[in-house]
């Protein structure tokens, strides 16, 4: 049986090295979600990508994305509603979508650094702040390095300490990702395949955007999104979190399958000026596409307190 393993992965690597790539069917009259135009923007020498919606007179919202997507993959439902009565920021964190791609590590607080030379950038003293997963990380980032960008935060389906990153169980979860790093790096086909699935049992992905989702997640760096991956699983914030300065909203995904809901209420405890906290019954990881209404409403509440 070992030998037939062996033999089988020998056989896959051969065929994703030397073969095409395969794309599975989709259904016909495939769209885009939405098409938000963008522009870049320089932070210092790095020019990062934004998109803009909603009247530029118009209190800002700054919006963060998570863990290996970028900004219209994660916010495309959301932009739209806020866009009525906000000035929104969607910003794809460096290494996602068009953003310069930075090899030599990757860092939360880097990314918090970016964000604030975005809104330098852009003419924004303040700004309501939004971020999901790892984005609700770099939010936090952010209002600690730069309290005076940062008008109030709203912070969903994240944490201050990520349950299982830490101990034996953070080793485990740092060794599984090293093994499929190594298999990204012979093919993303399986990983994207995969993640456009949950997409699409999940509901987060229309059947008939399922080939632009396809593209998006095949179209990333592999090494420099695993790198994300493990500041992921460096981040703790439990010692500092408490004092940050801001009203704070926090959305909680109540059947997240990927950071626990505990972890979520956790951050909920240690925050000092919580204005609301938003529970979003039956909601997976995918929240913002799933339920874009409770997010915008959520976070167009915090702006319209704190604007």
């Amino acid at each position: 049986m070992r030998r037939l393993l062996k033999r089988l992965a020998l056989l896959w690597a051969a065929w994703r090295l030397l073969g095409p790539e395969p794309q599975p069917s989709f259904p016909s009259q495939q769209e885009h979600p939405n098409r938000i135009p963008g522009r870049t923007v320089f932070v210092g020498d790095r020019e990062l990508f934004v998109r803009e919606a909603g009247p530029a007179d118009a209190p800002p919202i700054l919006l963060l994305h998570g863990w290996g997507d970028h900004s219209l993959v994660v916010w495309h439902a959301v932009i739209p509603l806020l866009a009525e009565g906000y000035r929104v920021i969607a910003l794809d964190n460096r290494n996602t979508g068009k953003s310069d791609l930075v090899r030599g590590g990757y860092e939360i607080a880097g990314c918090a650094d970016d964000a604030a030379g975005v809104l330098e950038a852009l003419g924004i003293d303040r700004a309501t702040v939004a971020g999901y997963s790892m984005g609700g990380m770099i939010a936090q980032e952010l209002a600690r390095r730069h309290p005076e960008r940062v008008a109030g935060l709203v912070l969903g389906g994240t944490a201050s300490t990520p349950i299982g990153t830490m101990g034996l169980p953070g080793f485990a979860t740092r060794a599984g990702m090293v093994v499929l790093r190594a298999l990204g790096r012979i093919s993303k086909v399986e990983h994207t395949w995969l993640r456009t699935r949950i997409l699409r049992d999940s509901g987060a992905a229309a059947p008939e955007h399922l080939l632009w989702f396809w593209t998006q997640h095949l179209n990333r760096d592999t090494t420099l999104y695993w790198e994300a991956g493990f500041a992921i699983t460096h981040f703790d914030s439990a010692e500092w979190v408490g004092g940050l300065d801001m009203l704070t909203t926090v959305v909680i995904n109540t059947a997240d399958q990927l950071l626990d809901p505990a972890a979520q209420y956790q951050l909920v405890g240690r925050l000092p000026s919580v204005h609301e906290v938003v529970e979003v019954l039956d909601a997976r990881h995918e929240g913002p596409l799933t339920h874009p209404k409770e997010y915008a409403g959520a976070i167009a509440r915090l702006a319209g307190t704190v604007s």
